[in-house]
């Protein structure tokens, strides 16, 4: 068994530098939106990034994210009393990069399909009450732009912004359960290292 795993991390490691451009490192904030800001407060966020380069142009690239983001508490008055909500959401994401071969400061724009689990921390206010609701993975899109300094010939800074949408997430409010899409815009700054160039 040990061989095999041994056989299967050379093979990646010989295969890495034609076929991963950079892994990225980001952190940031998120202010949810629309309906979604009644059930959730700010957010920070925290992504790794690695941008994959199966194509022969030099500016597309793939993109393989996985993330997660913790939504602050959110307070509403219920019944006399206080209920609140917090959400931390999980997930990942795959989609196409474009970034032109420029020296200095490079533009990029991605484009993500989105996959996540919302879980809400849920409390009624209302004594011997509340609960927690898990929802099932659910489909979203995610669009990022940004700008990307070399510091190094191997490491770059990055800083952007984003708007990322999920469909039909399952949340409580006032003890009933609701659908709503979860819409959410951000910025973020982070490190990208190169590994293929």
């Amino acid at each position: 068994m040990m061989k095999k795993i041994l056989l299967i991390l050379g093979l990646l490691l010989v295969a890495a530098p034609t076929l991963f451009g950079g892994i990225s490192v980001r952190v940031g904030l998120q202010s949810p939106q629309g309906d979604y800001k009644d059930y959730a407060g700010n957010a920070w966020n925290a992504e790794i990034i690695a941008d994959v380069r199966p194509f022969t142009v030099p500016f597309l690239s793939v993109p393989v994210m996985v993330n997660v983001a913790s939504f602050g508490e959110k307070q509403t008055d219920w019944l006399g009393g206080t209920q609140t909500s917090s959400v931390m959401m999980t997930g990942g994401g795959i989609g196409l990069k474009l970034e032109p071969s420029i020296p200095g400061i490079k533009p990029f724009v991605e484009v993500f399909g989105r996959l996540a689990s919302f879980e809400q921390d849920y409390h009624s206010g209302v004594p011997n009450a509340g609960n927690k609701i898990e929802s099932k993975t659910k489909f979203g899109y995610q669009i990022d732009g940004g700008l990307k300094y070399s510091l190094v010939p191997t490491a770059s800074l990055i800083v952007g912004a984003s708007y990322t949408n999920f469909l039909d997430v399952s949340l409580i409010a006032a003890d009933d359960a609701v659908k709503i899409d979860a819409a959410m815009i951000g910025v973020f700054a982070g490190i990208s290292f190169s590994v293929g160039w």
